[in-house]
């Protein structure tokens, strides 16, 4: 038969296999693990990783003998030995083959080290009706601990938000949006880097009993020393419970914001460097059983701090303590040139009000003979309130 018609074809390019790569230094070193890098070769579309622990490479690690790593230039290396060193090496290829070994990384991983010791906790604290503070001490070499609350011994009935939970490098933690007269389980454990301790022995607690009746709380504060622009403020609490907090706030007048205090989280605070006029209120965060409202603020104070001259309050003309260091008696000169209601009130180093006249209207000039023999020798603060406004002198009484 006569030949058939002719077909051509071309074979395909001649190709080779990629560069050899080069590895570069381990990163991101752990007791554990390490990452592996290197540099891209041109015309690889995979590479494969060598890693073991000695240099020539005949002790391979587990799971990273010509491991297929894909086309990256970095990748993790896990599941290793602490304080161990370890040397990995690269091969890249492509269909057409596969590279000589790239040159050899040796690295370090980190110092061993060991999850820290269980915990000992401690009885709650500021138990109320729906809440109460769980306590433990310090494990060595903690970093954060993580606190379980149950409604049983077994911790099968883990309270909502409360399992598990990680509390940071605290000691203690505030268990709340609990039931009234319950009983309630906690247990922590303390972790690391490294790992984390067993549990800690549980702790029984059970909250106040339900509230048929809610008292309010209420704060109210008082000017016990204010001279020479320093100011020293105490305030007196009602149902504020067994750790009440306390929060105070400055402003220098009515439309400024109020600013909270640094420092100021006590019942009583001094300021120093203050001018006359200034606002004073106090927030206070009752944690007394069957409360409501938790947080109350005080009325506003304006100390009127004085400084050798007679504080600028309406209608106050003069005002005098003779004499003054005393015995114990001594006279109140009060001048006003209208109507207001005046007291007077006593007060020792603590804030505490030994004696007390209430308030009356006075105008004009006024004298008032004061006896206070039966107090103790010492200084005090003679604090003088017309309205809502009050100044207060240092009184020596020697005895």
């Amino acid at each position: 038969t006569n030949n058939s018609g002719s077909i051509n074809t071309t074979t395909s390019a001649c190709c080779t296999a990629p560069s050899i790569p080069t590895a570069n230094a381990a990163t991101s070193i752990t007791a554990t693990s390490f990452q592996a890098n290197w540099n891209n070769a041109n015309g690889a579309t995979a590479y494969l990783l060598d890693v073991a622990t000695n240099s020539t490479f005949t002790n391979l690690v587990t799971g990273f003998s010509n491991l297929n790593v894909g086309n990256v230039i970095s990748t993790s290396v896990t599941g290793l030995a602490c304080n161990t060193t370890y040397y990995y090496r690269v091969r890249a290829s492509n269909i057409c083959g596969t590279t000589n070994n790239s040159g050899s990384i040796n690295t370090t991983t980190s110092a061993c080290c060991t999850a820290p010791s269980i915990p000992a906790v401690n009885a709650a604290t500021s138990i109320t009706a729906t809440s109460f503070q769980a306590n433990w001490n310090s494990a060595n070499g903690a970093t954060a601990y993580l606190l379980d609350v149950a409604t049983n011994s077994t911790f099968t009935n883990l309270v909502t938000g409360f399992g598990n939970l990680d509390v940071g490098n605290v000691i203690s933690k505030s268990v709340t949006v609990l039931a009234c007269n319950t009983t309630y389980y906690f247990r922590v454990r303390a972790s690391n880097s490294c790992g984390t301790s067993g549990n800690s022995g549980p702790i029984q607690v059970g909250t106040s009993s339900c509230c048929s009746i809610f008292i309010i709380p209420k704060i109210t504060i008082f000017q016990t020393y204010c001279l020479d622009s320093t100011i020293i403020v105490h305030s007196s609490v009602t149902n504020g419970g067994t750790a009440p907090s306390f929060t105070w706030q400055q402003r220098i007048n009515d439309i400024s914001n109020w600013q909270n205090v640094p420092g100021g989280n006590n019942d009583t605070l001094k300021l120093v460097n203050q001018t006359a006029g200034i606002q004073l209120r106090c927030i206070l965060k009752s944690n007394a059983n069957c409360i409501s409202p938790q947080t109350v603020i005080s009325d506003t104070l304006t100390a009127n701090c004085i400084s050798g001259s007679l504080p600028n309050i309406d209608c106050l003309e003069d005002f005098l303590v003779v004499p003054n260091p005393n015995n114990g008696l001594f006279t109140v000169k009060i001048v006003l040139s209208c109507p207001r209601k005046v007291g007077f009130r006593i007060l020792n180093a603590l804030g505490q009000i030994v004696y007390q006249i209430e308030e009356q209207k006075l105008s004009g000039t006024n004298t008032k003979k004061i006896d206070v023999q039966k107090l103790n020798g010492g200084v005090y603060f003679f604090q003088t309130v017309i309205e809502n406004r009050s100044f207060t002198n240092i009184l020596f009484i020697n005895q």
